[in-house]
C-alpha cells in the first residue's frame, strides 16, 4: 500500500496545480459525478419525495464536496511532464494493486446491483436494468483499462508506456483516478442502502401495547430518516458533553451542552412530524387504542386479503408499503374515482372521509385490480354507513404541545445566551 500512497500522492504535487489540464479535469470529474446522482436518484426513489431526498441529501453532499475538493488538489499533468508517473508504473507491487483496484470495482458494481434489487427479486423493468447497465460504459472503459495495463506488465514484466505513448498514460492516469473515485460513490451507495433499509423484523405479538409499538415501529423500525438523524446527533453529541464533562463544568458549558441538545431534540421532533401527523388519524377514526390494536393484529398476525410489493389490503386497512407511515381505513372509504389525466399522466384516487386519499398511477393498475375491487365491496356494502358530516377536533396532541414548548425555549435561548456569556 505505500507504493500506491506514494503513487496517488503524484496527483497532489502542487508543480500541477492550475496546469493546461485542470479544465478538462474539472469538467470530467463534475462530469461522471451528476450521471452517478443521476442515476442514483433512480436507485434510490421512494414513492414519498421527502424521503427519496433525505436519503438522497448524504451522497449529494458528499459527492459535490468531493468532486470540488478533488479539483483542486488533484491534476494530471500534461503530456510531456509524466515521467515521475511513468516510472511510478513500472512498479511490478503497484501494477498488481491497480489490478486489485480493477477487480474491486467489479465485486463492489455487482453487490450495488443486488443490494437495489435488481436481479434478486424482479422489482426493475428490463429497461431500468439495460439503462443501469449502459450508466456505467465509462467504469467498464476505466476497468478494462487498468486490468490490461497491469496484467501487461505482469505477463512481460515491463511497463507499457515506453516513449511514444504518452497520451495513453495521460487518458490512463485519468481513468485510474476516476475509477477510484466511483469505487468510493458504490460503497457510499452501498452505506445510503444500509441506513435507510425499513426494520421490518420487528412483529407485533398479543399481549403487547399496540400503542407504544406503533410509534416505535414507524418512527425508528420503518422512517430512516428519523432514525439516522438521531444516530447522528447521538454520535456527535455524546462525545461532545463527555469531553466538557471530563474538563469540568462551568456556566457557559452547561449553557452550550442544554442548547446544543435542546437543538437536537428540536430537528429530531421535527423530521418525526409526518410520521406523528399520521398515527393521529387512529384518533380520527374513533376509540384509537382499539382501532390501533386491530391494526396491529390484522397487519402483522393475520393473512391479508391482499399483498403486493406497493400495497397490502387487510379487512379494515389499506397499507401503502412503498410510502413510512402510510395507511387508510376501509370503514371511513367515500369514493373511488375513474382515471383521469393528472399532471401529465393517468391515475385513479380512493378517497376516504377523514380527507386522505391514496393515488394510484397506471403503470400499478394491472397490480392494483384486487384493490379495487375490495373497495367497491367496502362501498357497495357499508355506503353512506360512515356519514358523519365531521371534522372530527380532538385534544392537541402531546408531540405538537412538546414541539412547542422546545420552539419557545429556543427563541429564548436565541434571546438571552447571548448576554449571558458575556
Amino acid at each position: 500500500m505505500q507504493e500506491f500512497n506514494s503513487f496517488i500522492k503524484l496527483y497532489l504535487d502542487e508543480d500541477y496545480f492550475f496546469n493546461g489540464s485542470l479544465v478538462v479535469w474539472m469538467l470530467l470529474l463534475y462530469a461522471n459525478v451528476i450521471l452517478y446522482m443521476i442515476d442514483f436518484y433512480a436507485l434510490v426513489k421512494r414513492k414519498s419525495t421527502g424521503e427519496t431526498f433525505s436519503i438522497l441529501a448524504l451522497p449529494c453532499l458528499a459527492s459535490v464536496c468531493g468532486a470540488a475538493m478533488v479539483s483542486i488538489f488533484v491534476h494530471v499533468p500534461a503530456p510531456g511532464k509524466l515521467d515521475r508517473f511513468s516510472r511510478a508504473l513500472e512498479s511490478g507491487i503497484l501494477n498488481r494493486i491497480l489490478l486489485l483496484v480493477g477487480i474491486s470495482y467489479g465485486i463492489i458494481w455487482i453487490l450495488t446491483l443486488f443490494s437495489q434489487g435488481r436481479l434478486s427479486s424482479g422489482t426493475r423493468s428490463k429497461k431500468e436494468i439495460l439503462r443501469w447497465v449502459l450508466s456505467c460504459i465509462p467504469d467498464y472503459i476505466y476497468t478494462v483499462m487498468t486490468v490490461f495495463f497491469s496484467l501487461w506488465h505482469r505477463l512481460t514484466g515491463k511497463s507499457f508506456f515506453t516513449a511514444g505513448r504518452e497520451v495513453i498514460l495521460w487518458i490512463y492516469l485519468y481513468a485510474i483516478y476516476f475509477l477510484c473515485c466511483k469505487i468510493i460513490l458504490l460503497v457510499l451507495a452501498l452505506l445510503v442502502r444500509l441506513y435507510s433499509v425499513r426494520i421490518t423484523f420487528f412483529k407485533w405479538k398479543e399481549g403487547k401495547n399496540p400503542v407504544a409499538f406503533l410509534f416505535r415501529y414507524f418512527i425508528f423500525y420503518q422512517s430512516a430518516m428519523v432514525r439516522n438523524l438521531l444516530l447522528f446527533e447521538l454520535i456527535i453529541l455524546v462525545p461532545i458533553t463527555y469531553a466538557l464533562h471530563d474538563e469540568g463544568w462551568t456556566f457557559n458549558s452547561v449553557v452550550m451542552v442544554v442548547f446544543l441538545w435542546l437543538c437536537a431534540v428540536f430537528t429530531v421532533l421535527f423530521s418525526a412530524g409526518p410520521v406523528m401527523k399520521a398515527l393521529e388519524r387512529f384518533q380520527v377514526w374513533g376509540e384509537a387504542r382499539r382501532i390501533k390494536e386491530m391494526f396491529c393484529r390484522e397487519y402483522f398476525m393475520q393473512e391479508p386479503v391482499f399483498k403486493n410489493e406497493n400495497y397490502t389490503v387487510t379487512r379494515h386497512f389499506l397499507i401503502d408499503e412503498q410510502s413510512p407511515c402510510t395507511f387508510y381505513y376501509w370503514p371511513v372509504l367515500k369514493s373511488v374515482s375513474g382515471w383521469v389525466i393528472d399532471e401529465k399522466e393517468y391515475s385513479r384516487t380512493i378517497f376516504f372521509a377523514d380527507g386522505t386519499n391514496c393515488k394510484i398511477l397506471k403503470q400499478e393498475a394491472d397490480s392494483m385490480t384486487p384493490v379495487f375491487e375490495y373497495a367497491r365491496k367496502w362501498q357497495e356494502g357499508n355506503e353512506y354507513a360512515y356519514e358523519r358530516k365531521h371534522v372530527t377536533v380532538f385534544a392537541e396532541s402531546f408531540y405538537t404541545k412538546l414541539l412547542r414548548i422546545i420552539i419557545m425555549i429556543l427563541v429564548m435561548a436565541f434571546m438571552l445566551v447571548p448576554k449571558l456569556l458575556k
